[in-house]
């Protein structure tokens, strides 16, 4: 969130900025006559950028337009509430009203978005079809990138030989099978949450 120049944004990635969040999302939009910082998140090679890939904060048609320009720094984010997964109707994010509903988030009464209620698995199967990328970029996006932003990449973000096993089983159109936490199952699309991660 951010209407920083590309003179700002020069500044801020001199004095170590390494991600734009959340990409588009109270931003001037992109000008032919000033980059902005949209355009130099999506030029800079130094920068990553969080997205909210749920077709909501981000039309379908700008993710298919912007992923290419910079795939290696697409970052996928929520921005969930605490109405993520449940039914449609008014909840509490802090002190404001909430009205849920077509997989929008508003303030009560307004048309403010309001965070969203965007899985990630909705997210990674989202940018895999609005971008055309392939489902290990997309999957990608979601895993290993953020884990290399933070420097976690030697623990997490992949399946590698003495990494942490916590990953996700996906159908082959990406949608959850079942979450695996320290190589123990813990949830099943077709159970739910599994005793084992209850008894933790």
């Amino acid at each position: 969130h951010s209407s920083a120049d590309s003179a700002c944004v020069d500044a801020a990635v001199d004095a170590g900025a390494v991600l734009c969040t959340h990409l588009f999302n109270a931003m001037p939009g992109l000008h032919h006559r000033e980059l902005s910082i949209v355009g130099k998140a999506l030029a800079e090679r130094c920068l990553s950028n969080s997205m909210i890939v749920d077709g909501v904060h981000v039309d379908p048609g700008v993710v298919a337009l912007s992923y290419p320009a910079h795939p290696e720094g697409m970052i996928l984010v929520t921005d969930a509430m605490a109405a993520m997964g449940l039914d449609e109707g008014s909840y509490c994010l802090g002190s404001m009203e909430v009205e849920v509903a077509n997989g929008r988030a508003v303030i009560a009464g307004t048309q403010t978005l309001a965070g969203s209620v965007l899985r990630m698995d909705d997210a990674v199967r989202n940018l895999w079809v609005f971008s055309g990328c392939s489902k290990v970029e997309a999957l990608e996006a979601a895993s290993l990138r953020p884990a290399q932003l933070l420097s976690l990449d030697e623990e997490r973000g992949d399946l590698g030989i003495g990494k942490r096993a916590d990953f996700v089983v996906l159908s082959q159109d990406l949608q959850l099978e079942s979450t695996y936490y320290q190589g123990v199952e813990v949830y099943s699309a077709d159970t739910g949450l599994l005793s084992a991660c209850k008894e933790t």
